[in-house]
């Protein structure tokens, strides 16, 4: 393989110089511009630099096909319907989820903020007690997963906070966004393409959009399937799968809080190899009572909230609520 500037097919940004203590104000300056500018063309970005260590990569992709690899009878064990309320933890089944007009070909499980079942927010959207299997001991599961949610959690507020830098609006802009966040991590499991050709592969994850502030993705290096269509040109874009390097794309309230000026990317994913694919997007939410009323000001005030926003477009997914 060749450097990661040749096979890069969106920006690849090193965040390195902003997280320096010693980096001069100019180069911190043009990790904000590089960041605005891909924000702005494609929404999607490839991010090195980010702290995040390969071997904690490489642990919960491993993490994630441990707990695919359990019986499927351990699997619906865990089912999203068994976590409380609307808290959505656990286990989606095959063809769960429907991002675009057929069931996605992929199985997944939610993992997020650990808020106790006694806690009162427990069963709100998004809140609540996760689910862990019986069949992984806590040093081959929990542990790791949790230590990457840590790290996905800084990688995410440092975005927050050079994305604000790059806008008219004040560096502190997001502050109340990351107060009492909501972060989720989904394991996803995409299993080989039945078909005799690449063409033939059905399709893992359905055209969307995401519905947050922002998702990091890792996927499982050598293992491509994701692909970005370009705002402008319309045009689908691969994305590789590389090691040590995280995908970031914008979601919805970021482009609604920009006016369309940040973009909120289309995307697909569809496993056209013979093998078992893994991925790991993280997304960042942030406080799901903040309103989606444009940062300039010109909104009305009564905007839906950010978790109204992702329950409305999350539940219709999963067949939760009928249009």
């Amino acid at each position: 393989m060749g450097s990661l500037e040749e096979v890069s097919t969106v920006p690849l940004i090193d965040i390195s110089p902003f997280l320096s203590l010693t980096s001069t104000l100019e180069s911190r300056g043009n990790v904000i511009k590089q960041v605005r500018s891909a924000c702005q063309e494609y929404g999607f970005f490839e991010l090195i630099g980010h702290g995040i260590p390969v071997s904690l990569q490489r642990d919960i992709l491993l993490c994630a096909e441990r707990l695919f690899d359990l019986p499927l009878e351990q699997k619906k064990a865990m089912a999203m319907s068994k976590s409380p309320g609307l808290s959505k933890r656990g286990y989606e089944a095959m063809g769960g989820q429907v991002l675009d007009k057929k069931p996605d070909n992929k199985e997944g499980f939610y993992i997020g903020v650990e808020t106790p079942a006694e806690d009162q927010r427990a069963g709100q959207f998004c809140i609540g007690p996760n689910i862990w299997p019986d069949g992984l001991s806590d040093e081959e599961f929990k542990e790791p997963v949790m230590r990457y949610h840590a790290e996905g959690v800084r990688v995410h507020e440092t975005l927050l906070k050079i994305i604000a830098m790059g806008l008219p609006y004040g560096g502190d802009v997001f502050d109340v966004l990351m107060t009492d966040p909501v972060a989720n991590i989904k394991l996803l499991h995409y299993p080989p393409n039945p078909g005799k050709s690449p063409t033939e592969a059905p399709v893992g994850a359905g055209t969307h959009t995401d519905f947050g502030t922002i998702t990091i993705l890792l996927q499982q290096p050598g293992h491509h399937g994701l692909e970005a269509l370009h705002p402008s040109t319309k045009t689908w874009i691969p994305i590789p799968a590389q090691e040590g390097v995280l995908i970031v794309n914008l979601g919805d309230l970021l482009q609604k809080w920009t006016k369309g000026v940040f973009k909120s990317p289309l995307h697909r994913a569809i496993n056209a190899s013979p093998h078992h694919r893994y991925s790991v997007p993280f997304f960042y939410h942030g406080n799901l009572d903040t309103r989606m009323n444009p940062l300039d000001g010109s909104g009305d005030g009564i905007d839906e909230t950010a978790g109204e926003h992702i329950a409305g477009k999350l539940l219709r997914s999963f067949g939760d609520i009928k249009d």
